[in-house]
């Protein structure tokens, strides 16, 4: 029963994401009185309601997980059924719905333990209140190093500080400068060298140091067939990248 009421509730935020398109390409308001809105409302109200049902199931099944998932989910829902909503906060938004779904939610529902990530590879509290996603990108790259999933660690604390990097530029408003002819963000390895020649802020020696160990070792996990991260790798960088992380943090304006 609890299987069903899962998917239909993804299924619901998909056919909404539909709707939102096609409203889109047809010029109409989701907040006004036309069919996309009224479909749209009466998804919203499908969707909200089998949440409920979820969140009812997780407390009958005595589920002992993170009350995190729960109130991420309720954010995310929020964020992503908000007519006016940015198309990229209601995508990053429906993605985490999915993410915690899939990793937290649906394990508790089958019975399944699920691992709660620590704060071995960097304090998680760094990125409590930023955006979800980056929330996620964080707790994913933590439960990869509790796994000794070494080479997965590397890759998403490589995109953790690829976003955070991403989002500081977006807080000052000069995204251009690190975006090619086409709109899209340049590489990694452009990014990191401009983000340290940037005026428009300052950055720590240690930083310098630790934005270019982080990405080095990102990149041999992710490309080199013949690389397999160690602990010790990642031990060598936990002190930079934390200190990296809550220095981005505090750039982007989050804290």
């Amino acid at each position: 029963m609890a299987r069903k009421k899962l998917l239909t509730l993804l299924d619901a935020l998909s056919a909404a994401a539909g709707v939102i398109s096609t409203a889109r390409r047809n010029r109409k308001p989701l907040n006004g009185d036309n069919h996309y809105s009224r479909k749209f409302v009466e998804l919203q109200a499908e969707a909200m309601h089998l949440w409920s049902q979820t969140k009812a199931s997780l407390q009958e099944a005595g589920w002992a997980g993170n009350e995190h998932a729960i109130v991420r989910t309720d954010g995310a829902l929020e964020e992503f059924f908000f007519p006016t909503e940015f198309p990229e906060v209601r995508r990053n938004a429906k993605r985490d719905i999915f993410f915690l779904f899939k990793s937290e939610i649906e394990p508790a529902l089958r019975g399944r333990p699920t691992h709660q990530p620590t704060d071995t590879l960097l304090p998680l509290s760094i990125v409590e209140g930023t955006r979800g996603y980056i929330d996620q990108i964080a707790r994913q790259a933590a439960g990869c190093y509790d796994q000794q999933w070494y080479d997965a660690c590397s890759v998403m604390v490589r995109r953790l500080v690829e976003t955070l990097i991403i989002e500081c530029y977006e807080h000052y408003h000069v995204e251009q400068k690190v975006k090619d002819n086409k709109g899209d963000f340049v590489r990694l390895e452009e990014l990191v060298g401009r983000f340290l020649n940037e005026p428009s802020w300052n950055v720590s020696r240690n930083v310098k140091r630790g934005l270019h160990q982080i990405k080095t070792m990102g990149d041999l996990s992710a490309h080199n067939r013949r690389y397999v991260a160690k602990k010790g790798d990642i031990d060598n960088w936990r002190t930079e990248l934390r200190v990296a992380v809550e220095e981005l943090v505090s750039i982007a304006g989050f804290k």
